[in-house]
This record gives C-alpha cells, sequence and structure tokens, in this order.
C-alpha cells in the first residue's frame, strides 16, 4: 500500500513548487490508510501519543526537530543574552549531523541564507527518517513534511517574487488613478 501510495507521489524540491498541499497529499491516502496514519501525516504532536509507525516517525521527527532547536537556541542565546539551558527542550536521541549543520548554518552570510541552510538540513534528516528502503509509513511522512517545508519556501521562488512585486505595482497605479481622479475632481468643484 505505502510503495503504491508514494509510487504515485510527483516528486519535487525544496526550491520548485510544491505539488500539492498536506491537505490534498492527506486526502489522495484517504482510504488507503488507518486514520492514526492520517493523523501523523497532518499533526504529527498529535500523532507522537499513539502507537505503531504513526507514533514512531513523528516522535522521531519531533526529537530531532527539538534538538535542532536547541542547537539553534545556543547558537543565538549569547546575542540575546539567555542562557541556552534556559531555552533547551528535552527530546530523545543525538544527531551529529545536526549539530555539524546548525554550525555551518550559522556561518551563513545573512538570515536567509541561515534559514535556507536550516531548511536543507532539515530535508537530510527527513531524507535519513525516511530510511533506507523508502517504501513505508515512515517515508510518507517524510514526503508530508517536505511539502510543509517547501510551503514556506514558495513565496520566496522568484516567480512568487515578481507576483507580488506585480501585485503592489497594480495597488500603488490604481491609488494614484484614484488620487488624481479626486484631485481633478476636487479642483473643478472649486472652480465652478
Amino acid at each position: 500500500m505505502y510503495a503504491y501510495l508514494l509510487s504515485t507521489l510527483p516528486d519535487f524540491d525544496r526550491e520548485g513548487a510544491p505539488p500539492m498541499s498536506l491537505a490534498e497529499l492527506v486526502e489522495r491516502c484517504r482510504g488507503f490508510l488507518p486514520e492514526p496514519e492520517l493523523t501523523g501525516l497532518e499533526d504529527p504532536e498529535a500523532a507522537a501519543t499513539g502507537s505503531g509507525d504513526s507514533a514512531r516517525a513523528a516522535r522521531r521527527w519531533l526529537d530531532l526537530e527539538r534538538q535542532l532547536a536547541n542547537a539553534v537556541a545556543r547558537r543565538r542565546a549569547p546575542f540575546w543574552e539567555l542562557s541556552p539551558a534556559d531555552q533547551a527542550r528535552e527530546h530523545g536521541g543525538f544527531s551529529v549531523m545536526i549539530e555539524d549543520g546548525v554550525g555551518r548554518a550559522f556561518e551563513a552570510a545573512h538570515p536567509l541564507a541561515r534559514q535556507r541552510a536550516l531548511d536543507e538540513l532539515r530535508w537530510q534528516l527527513l531524507n535519513e527518517l525516511a530510511g533506507p528502503v523508502p517504501w513505508g509509513f515512515p517515508a510518507l511522512f517524510a514526503y508530508a513534511r517536505r511539502l510543509e517545508i517547501a510551503w514556506q519556501w514558495a513565496p520566496r521562488q522568484p516567480a512568487a517574487g515578481r507576483d507580488a512585486l506585480g501585485r503592489i505595482l497594480d495597488a500603488v497605479e490604481e491609488r494614484a488613478v484614484r488620487e488624481d481622479h479626486f484631485e481633478e475632481h476636487h479642483f473643478e468643484e472649486h472652480h465652478d
């Protein structure tokens, strides 16, 4: 069942347009997956309290995310004059990849490059979570999390930026036309 579902899903990368929303993925899986697994795709926090593959994948992902957040907090704490220990969240396991990846991310030239490096690290962690034979629920779970990452970056892509700029310029032009019309009308009223 997982092999069938995964083979029907379009491939994508973090830089490209996401092929579907998370809600569309869940709908596509409805009828194939039991409710706890659908919950795992939608809400890892809720799934982590259960049992089975969905709960194990969700707990592992949440542990990785917490370790990543702790590593980021340790890097930022001196700047904000905070104690990293006060910011730490408990997590299971330990990933050297996270510690190294966060260190490299904080060498980035600017915050956007840092965020890109952190999301690339998340992408790598999800590839690991999917497993060496990516045909089980963990691979489907990883696909769902990668969709979330891709949707976070979608508005930052050049095409989305051009669209946003176009909407802003259209609004500015529309406002200028309204103001010109108002001034003409206002001028005519006072000179009649």
